[in-house]
């Protein structure tokens, strides 16, 4: 039954029919549990399903503890410093990062609170997976291009020391430069994210960098 009620929970979610969707990926994730377990995977597409549900009706955090959930079936699905792992990671970092954007800097005390859980949390999982990406594929992966990303555009948003920032948009840069098979116009695109981000934090070395 699992995939037939998610198809219609699908279904009921392009119609906005949100109550039936939710009705029907809530099912397909109980008989998951009972059949796999708690943490079992296969829920990972109906917990995602669940977020955008929660994320159309304005249950913000009904749709954060969803997508913590899924971080907590990867961590225990998945060997602590795997690929899979820190993709995972990255994904929910990213995540919480647009959750905190969200928020107003200007918002009721515990919503400014939450603002700053949404992006301490993201950050430390991005964190954690450039450590695991660095110690398994080196300091030069190009698998750390995505996690460098996520985390410049999170410290644009939150809008504090632009420092991290400039920081991650330099190291890709750096990995661009080093590897091997990489076209002039990857190099290019990466010297002019350095640049826009040296403007976006008033950094006089736009300038050169955009020559570059």
């Amino acid at each position: 039954l699992p995939r037939l009620l998610s198809a219609i929970g699908i279904n009921g979610f392009l119609r906005k029919d949100y109550d039936t969707a939710e009705d029907h990926f809530r099912w397909s994730q109980n008989i998951q549990h009972r059949s796999h377990g708690l943490f079992a995977t296969q829920q990972t597409a109906n917990l995602n399903w669940l977020t955008r549900i929660y994320l159309n009706t304005n249950e913000s955090q009904a749709a954060d503890i969803a997508q913590r959930y899924v971080l907590r079936i990867a961590k225990q699905a998945f060997p602590a410093g795997s690929a899979e792992l820190s993709e995972i990671k990255i994904g929910i970092a990213s995540y919480l990062g647009q959750r905190a954007k969200t928020i107003s800097p200007f918002a009721e005390d515990l919503d400014r609170l939450l603002r700053q859980t949404l992006y301490t949390d993201a950050l430390e999982l991005l964190d954690q997976a450039i450590l695991d990406i660095t110690a398994t594929k080196g300091r030069y992966a190009v698998e750390l291009i995505d996690a460098l990303e996520t985390k410049a555009r999170i410290h644009s948003w939150r809008g504090r020391d632009s420092r991290p920032q400039e920081e991650a948009l330099e190291k890709i840069l750096a990995i661009v430069e080093q590897h091997p098979e990489t076209t002039p116009a990857e190099l290019t695109d990466a010297w002019l994210a350095l640049a826009d981000g040296y403007i976006l934090t008033g950094n006089k070395k736009a300038l050169p960098a955009y020559r570059a």
